[in-house]
């Protein structure tokens, strides 16, 4: 009887216990989830849908210009930079509007017609198609700064600037959304294999990340969990701290792609013979580079300073107040080592280790078929 009772007496302290226990307030640092809570995404996105269908359309317009003959109309290119009630135009930093004013204007001049980059700077007119790609007669890919260069001058600057300034979960979804991502992070470009692959930054994200849970792909997605937990627990601090480690993994994700570029100008141009396809590949892949950098400029709290950007641009034939010239580096090869130098430059900057340089000479998503 007395065993009884004891037992009793203990079951019911172990009931009390665990119910003052349940009752406990838990530490929300013990339960940040890995997969990200999209109750509000596909409502949230919507804000941006008819933005980013515009860019799509522009981006469209754009690439026209690589078919030998076919002109494209400024005015057209102007239109869709513009037209929205959250135009392309509304999301530029104050710096790149005017980049990409002027690289409207010499595009629309240079398409239509041909070019040959062992030709004088006189004999190329206005610039034109060699190989896959338009160039001015300079040897400039304007679409790259037109593209490319928005990645930093508008959706970056537009998410750090407005979006997550409102502190709330759709905030978070339309930071997503801008970056290019889908709440279920592919960490893929490929749309063969994915119902939502990665575009935009993401893209360049997933092509940079080896899949291992290490990469830079995986550190964005997991600021974005991050960002939405301390919102929903309102952690002003650790919601803030978050925002700031996405800012500089987004930033990192434009440095790497355009050291990846960098690798493969000196690649193609070292060759001993270089193809018609292996110099305008490089004049492209030099273009991509000068629009990633050129899109950060004049952009607040980035890890890179305005004199250092000045600095690579300056190096890869682009500076800030001059003339671009990149044919320059295939009539003189032995100045490709200006883009070791910038490619130097940058991981030093952003303090890429050996093992990450060696990952962002290629393409992970292409590698590993995902």
């Amino acid at each position: 009887m007395k065993n009884i009772v004891l037992s009793s007496l203990l079951l019911v302290a172990l009931l009390f216990f665990s119910s003052c226990s349940s009752d406990s307030p838990v530490n929300p640092d013990q339960q940040i989830p890995t997969v990200y809570d999209s109750t509000t995404y596909n409502t949230a996105i919507q804000m941006y849908a008819q933005t980013l269908t515009n860019f799509n359309l522009y981006v469209n317009e754009i690439k026209k210009g690589r078919v030998s003959g076919t002109q494209v109309q400024a005015g057209t290119l102007t239109s869709l930079f513009n037209q929205g009630s959250i135009s392309l135009n509304t999301l530029t930093s104050a710096y790149y509007k005017e980049v990409i004013q002027n690289s409207i204007q010499e595009l629309a001049r240079a398409s239509g017609g041909t070019y040959d980059p062992v030709k004088t700077v006189q004999e190329n007119g206005q610039g034109g198609v060699y190989g896959a790609y338009l160039f001015d007669e300079y040897g400039l890919e304007h679409e790259q700064l037109l593209e490319k260069g928005f990645f930093m001058s508008g959706m970056y600057n537009e998410v750090f600037t407005n979006v997550l300034a409102d502190n709330s979960v759709t905030a978070v979804d339309r930071a997503i959304n801008l970056f290019g991502a889908h709440y279920r992070f592919a960490n893929s470009g490929t749309a063969t294999k994915h119902q939502f692959p990665d575009v935009y930054t993401a893209n360049y994200a997933a092509r940079r990340d080896d899949n291992s849970g290490n990469g830079l792909y995986f550190a964005c997605k997991k600021n974005f969990i991050e960002i939405r937990h301390w919102t929903v627990n309102q952690n002003t601090e650790k919601r803030t701290a978050a925002i700031n480690e996405l800012k500089k993994n987004w930033e990192k994700v434009i440095a790497a792609t355009a050291i990846n570029y960098g690798y493969d100008v000196v690649a193609k141009l070292s060759k001993t013979s270089p193809t018609v396809t292996d110099i305008s590949g490089a004049l492209h892949s030099l273009s991509e580079l000068i629009g990633f950098v050129k899109g950060m400029k004049g952009l607040s709290g980035l890890i890179i300073t305005e004199p250092q950007i000045n600095e690579i641009l300056s190096l890869v034939n682009a500076p800030v107040d001059g003339t671009a010239t990149p044919y320059l580096f295939v009539k003189e090869p032995q100045s490709l080592t200006k883009l070791t130098s910038v490619v130097t430059k940058l991981q030093g900057i952003y303090g890429f280790t050996p093992a990450e340089m060696d990952l962002f000479k290629r393409n992970l998503v292409t590698e590993q078929s995902r």
